[in-house]
Formats: structure tokens, sequence, C-alpha cells
């Protein structure tokens, strides 16, 4: 695929995608296109996914995109973008506030068959918490009721749940328990006065696997 083609792919790309025409978006798109968000660890599938994607952004910030730099590689391109909007809606279980965002974004896009085939995006979730009045996001979990972060287990959709703070011992006072990871000692010692408690009654869980 010519870098010609590659640029008039993406330009068509975020012309669609800054008027939230979403059937002109996903035309760019090859119809099992992946997305993945490395900040957020989510992934999305397919033309559904890809949608999911762009009405999470959409209706939580009506965000629009601007390219800063793009390197052009064969068969992928790499973009930095800027990317501004108003916090019109509810992101990471925080209610729209109403402010002003601004944050960049790094994208990596791969090209299949003259269409974009995925895009993986690279960003700083704190930098966008502190201009929502945030020292950082509680819990990243969308599209889903709110479950107590201690509790809180990663789908196949959503491989990173964020769990409640934890004070994480020195390594060589933690030991492994096969149900539910690593756990300082003092929590299988009975003393549990430091530790967060669950409001279900369930020990905390740190790094659990499913």
């Amino acid at each position: 695929m010519s870098d010609d083609r590659k640029m008039q792919v993406l330009e068509r790309h975020v012309a669609a995608e800054n008027a939230h025409d979403l059937a002109a978006t996903l035309a760019t798109l090859t119809a099992d296109c992946e997305f993945v968000d490395g900040a957020l660890g989510m992934r999305w599938s397919g033309h559904d996914g890809a949608a999911a994607h762009y009405r999470m952004w959409w209706d939580a910030f009506d965000v629009q995109v601007a390219g800063e730099r793009l390197h052009l590689a064969e068969g992928s391109a790499v973009a930095e973008t800027t990317w501004t909007g108003t916090h019109v809606g509810t992101f990471a279980g925080v209610a729209a506030t109403h402010r002003r965002v601004e944050f960049t974004v790094a994208v990596v896009v791969e090209f299949r068959d003259g269409l974009m085939a995925s895009e993986r995006f690279y960003w700083d979730t704190a930098a966008l918490a502190r201009q929502l009045g945030l020292a950082a996001f509680d819990v990243v979990d969308f599209g889903r009721p709110r479950r107590p972060a201690c509790c809180a287990r990663p789908s196949k959709s959503r491989r990173l749940t964020c769990y409640r703070p934890i004070r994480r011992p020195h390594p060589s006072s933690t030991s492994r328990d096969e149900t539910s990871g690593y756990l300082p000692q003092a929590l299988k010692s009975g003393n549990t006065r430091s530790i967060p408690t669950c409001p279900t009654g369930r020990p905390p869980r740190v790094n659990a696997e499913e």
C-alpha cells in the first residue's frame, strides 16, 4: 500500500471521526478490525467493537482529533495526535463535569487491503484525570454497573481492572495463595487492621488470576 493511499485513508478516517459520522468512519476499517487501548487495557474487535469504542469517546467528551506528526512505514503508521473536547457524559464512572480537556494520544495504525485493520492507542490516564479534578480514575470499568473494586474481575473484552489500593509489603513478606493471589502475611495471620475490607465480606485480592 503506497504512502499516498495510506494518507488518503487516514484523512477520510479522521474527517469522518471528527464529524462523528459512524458509518463513514467504519467504512475506512476492515470488517475484522481490532482496537486496543493500552492505557485502559481494553480491546474491541470488528465493526461492532469499533462502534462501541467511538461511542465511548464521543458520548463522554464530544472529542475532536488533530494530527500533530505522522510517521509512515510499510503497512503501518504512527500518529502523534491531540484530542480535545468537553466532558459531557460519564467516563470511568465519573459523571459529566463539563470541563474542557486536551491530551496527547499516540496511535499505531496497521493497514490491510486498502483499509485500516487495527489501531492501538497509548495515552496518559493521569493527565486526563487531573483535568477532570481527580487525582486518578477510581475504577476503569465501562458499560456495566460498578462493583466493589476489591472484587472486580477482568472479562475477556476488558483485560484490565483497577483494584482497590492495598498496602504492598516487601516481596520477602508475601506468600502465594492459589485462590487469592499474593497476600500480605498480615492478612494470613488475621491482622487486617491496616488492610481495606470488601463490603461483600470477601478478602481483598491483589492481581488475582481468573
